[in-house]
C-alpha cells in the first residue's frame, strides 16, 4: 500500500516535470521573433552592434582592466587605471 503511494507520487511529479519542459520547449519553438525583442544569442549580439563608439569602447576597456584587477588580486597595490590611456594597452 505505501509503496504503491511512493510509486504513484514519483509517477505524477515525473509526468509534471515532462510536462512542464515539453510546454517550454514549444513555447520558446513557436514564439514570434519580433524587431525590437531581445537577442538571445551572444552570436546574434555581436552581429547587431552599432558602430564603434570611441568613448563606449574606453568604458568596456576600463571595466575589463578593473574586473582584471579584482579577478587577479594578491594583496599589493594596483597601478592607477588611466582611461585616457587604456586603449592604447
Amino acid at each position: 500500500m505505501e509503496m504503491g503511494l511512493i510509486v504513484a507520487t514519483f509517477v505524477m511529479s515525473a509526468l509534471s516535470a515532462l510536462c512542464s519542459v515539453a510546454s517550454l520547449t514549444i513555447l520558446l519553438v513557436t514564439a514570434p521573433k519580433e524587431e525590437g525583442a531581445e537577442v538571445f544569442s551572444p552570436a546574434e549580439k555581436k552581429k547587431e552592434k552599432p558602430p564603434d563608439d570611441v568613448e563606449k569602447r574606453r568604458r568596456e576597456a576600463v571595466q575589463a582592466k578593473e574586473h582584471s584587477n579584482f579577478m587577479n588580486y594578491d594583496g599589493t597595490p594596483q597601478q592607477k587605471i588611466d582611461p585616457a590611456l587604456i586603449l592604447g594597452e
